[in-house]
């Protein structure tokens, strides 16, 4: 049927307003909900934490489902850079509904504004990670500053820890930070491939600052040994500029682009960072880690685990997060499960939905005795005598199966295990561009540049010209 043909049959049967949601639910849903308001209500509060949450809940959906450039029914239909543009453009309009509504831009009533209506998002990475870290990490003095920037997107920021090679492993980050006398600068180097920072969320096209997790190096105390030399203090955090204020290209010594597509997070970009030589000032230590001296002398903090605070808070947040998820997936399938018909089971006449307990348990059943018993022995013997050669048998399995590279399509689950090459060759090719497409996003002139100034309007009526014009050269 031709698409002509199929908007004759829909104007004529009027399919498209037979299929809009109605107030009336279906009569197995209707069924289902019989008597159980009560249980829902309680639910509900338990599941936000108090019945003004809920208000709050209802509010913001409200005001989302008021505007029409926030709906997400056409969201899975979108390629990965329009995703991430309508994403860019969702969070500059939800900024100004919650400037609307009066609510402040720490409150959770802004979170759940933002919960609600943005979704997966750069700006989900930059509040709950970039922010939480600099309000546990930054001096006062940072916080001051660096603070309303970033609440009011004066600034936007990523959280770049994560590395190629070593994952969250803070102890095993390789990107250095050398302390430079004769300019009391610090130096940021990545000193190989698998030390690009790597799968940081809103690096790709989006922040304009990052926090750099990086070993600090400094002039050994004279008392050393030798006296000279350099001595690594550990793993600390930098706040520093990584795009250009104006253009929003890469400042010089940065390289940074977008990781490529993921199994999900299609709106967020992350990214990767490599950094050559690059010199920022010494103050882009956060202050809550420790303080660096003119002439280098590190002084630690009072508290030397104060440094994995930011990310206590982010933990907490992804707890938060799953929980979230896990209730949209549920919600999804506990309602087509009650509706949707399967085989009837004897001696019943009718089919069944989903939701009956025999097919749940013959799912089980299947998933359980899916392997005959002789088989179940076959394999334990191949894995004990994989064991006795000092092998798990992992990849001999792989292997058995044959699949060449060419069919398998793989960055990460490559013949020749150079996983790490194939993932940067991976995200040269990423659809949000890097080289091809070059470096700044066209959201960037169209969103995010005046997103960045209408935040910046915000500080300076809250805080006054000093600190706006403080952070306009940040």
């Amino acid at each position: 049927m031709s698409a002509a043909e199929f908007a004759a049959l829909d104007a004529a049967e009027g399919l498209v307003t037979q299929c809009r949601p109605s107030p009336q639910p279906v009569a197995a849903l209707a069924a289902e909900r019989e008597g159980m308001a009560e249980l829902v209500s309680a639910l509900r509060i338990l599941w936000h934490g108090s019945r003004e949450a809920v208000r709050v809940v209802e509010v913001s959906a409200r005001a989302a489902e008021a505007e029409p450039e926030l709906s997400k029914a056409d969201l899975p239909m979108l390629s990965r850079p329009a995703c991430f543009r309508r994403a860019v453009a969702v969070t500059r309009r939800v900024a100004a509904i919650r400037r609307k509504l009066g609510w402040s831009v720490d409150s959770w009533r802004a979170a759940v504004l933002s919960e609600v209506a943005v979704g997966d998002a750069p700006s989900v990475v930059h509040d709950s990670v970039f922010v939480a870290a600099i309000q546990h990490l930054a001096s006062p003095e940072q916080r001051a500053t660096w603070l309303p920037a970033a609440q009011e997107y004066a600034v936007l920021g990523c959280y770049a820890q994560t590395e190629l090679g070593h994952g969250s492993d803070v102890s095993r980050l390789e990107t250095t930070a050398t302390f430079i006398p004769s300019t009391s600068q610090v130096e940021l180097h990545t000193p190989r491939l698998e030390s690009t920072k790597w799968w940081v969320g809103g690096l790709g096209r989006t922040a304009t600052h990052a926090i750099v997790w990086a070993r600090l190096r400094v002039p050994a105390p004279p008392a050393g040994p030798s006296g000279r030399g350099l001595v690594d203090v550990g793993p600390m955090p930098f706040l520093v500029r990584i795009r250009d204020a104006a253009t929003h290209e890469p400042v010089p010594g940065v390289t940074v682009g977008d990781i490529g597509p993921k199994l999900g997070f299609a709106a967020i970009d992350n990214g990767y960072l490599r950094l050559s030589r690059f010199r920022v000032p010494r103050t882009s230590l956060l202050g809550e880690c420790g303080a660096l001296s003119a002439t280098g002398v590190f002084s630690p903090p009072a508290h030397p685990k104060r440094a994995y605070a930011g990310m206590m808070a982010v933990r907490v947040f992804m707890l938060r997060a799953a929980a979230a998820g896990l209730a949209l997936g549920s919600t999804v399938a506990l309602r087509y499960s009650a509706l949707r018909l399967q085989f009837a089971l004897p001696p019943a006449d009718t089919d069944d939905s989903l939701a009956q307990p025999q097919l749940a348990a013959a799912a089980k059943a299947h998933a359980h005795a899916v392997l005959a018993a002789a088989a179940v022995r076959a394999l334990h013997a191949a894995e004990a005598a994989g064991a006795a050669a000092g092998s798990s048998g992992n990849v001999a399995l792989a292997d058995g199966f044959g699949v060449p590279d060419y069919t398998l399509a793989s960055a990460i689950g490559r013949e020749d295990g150079a996983a790490y090459g194939g993932m940067w060759l991976w995200a040269q090719r990423s659809s949000l561009g890097n080289k091809a497409a070059g470096t700044v996003d066209p959201a960037f002139a169209s969103t995010l540049r005046p997103m960045m100034q209408e935040g910046l309007a915000a500080v300076r009526a809250q805080l006054g010209a000093q600190v706006a014009d403080r952070v306009s050269r940040l």
